[in-house]
Order: C-alpha cells, then structure tokens, then sequence
C-alpha cells in the first residue's frame, strides 16, 4: 500500500524523517558509509545534480557526493536508506556551519534539506542503480 502524500509530495512516513530531531552523529557512526568508499572522491558524482551545491553558507556538496556513490552500482544500499542518511548529512551541515543558536537560519537551511531530501524521494528512482531495493 503506497503512503498518502503530504502538501510537499512527500510521504507521512517521510515526512516523519524531515520533522525528527536532526542526528548530526549519524555522519560518523552511520552503517552506510562501510558499504560505500571511504572519500567521495574516488566515486562517481555529479553531485547535487540540477541544484545548488549548498543554502548560505552550508556546503551540501559532500552530502550529495556520498549520495551519488550510494546509489551507485557498487552500493549495496537500499534507496530509502540512501536518501534518509543523506538528510542526516545534510542537517548535520546546516548544524555545523549555524549551530543551535540561531534557529531561524538553522531552520531555514533545515527546510532547504527537506526539499533537497523530497525530491530525491520524487525522482531519484529512475536513478538508483545499487544493489539493494529501489525503494
């Protein structure tokens, strides 16, 4: 059974991802990254494909590089799993460059990461290649 969409055309269960509690920790305890090469370098990317490479003074960049590699041949990465870790990147960016404490810009950049994050759940499927579920 297909999830109902929200007013951004994104799934409830999505949604609940956009809206959780940003875990900039997952960049580097994240079980994804020991299925992917260590340095977006050495994978295949053109990075954030069609969009800017970050919001202000956050560099989404790397997010979309490793993004890139996990859906890539060599991954082994469900989509669904591909896309959640690179919202967590990229919230953790927006964390890093404008912290806690200045909330409006920090929510502002989080939101630009939502609609990053929706549109790789609209249209990424026709461009997931890994091994795992197109999901």
């Amino acid at each position: 059974m297909r999830d109902a969409l929200t007013e951004n055309g994104t799934s409830k269960a999505d949604q609940d991802v956009i809206l959780a509690e940003p875990r900039p920790d997952l960049i580097r305890t994240s079980p994804y990254k020991s299925a992917l090469p260590s340095t977006p370098s050495v994978m295949a990317t053109d990075y954030c494909t069609m969009s800017p490479e970050g919001w202000g003074l956050a560099n989404f960049s790397t997010a979309c590089s490793f993004h890139d590699g996990c859906y890539s041949r060599r991954s082994n990465v469900n989509r669904l799993d591909c896309d959640r870790q690179f919202l967590n990147s990229l919230i953790a960016e927006c964390y890093r460059v404008y912290g806690a404490n200045t909330l409006p810009t920090t929510t502002s950049c989080v939101n630009v990461a939502g609609i990053y994050y929706g549109t790789v759940r609209a249209v990424g499927s026709s461009r997931y290649v890994g091994n795992g579920l197109n999901n």
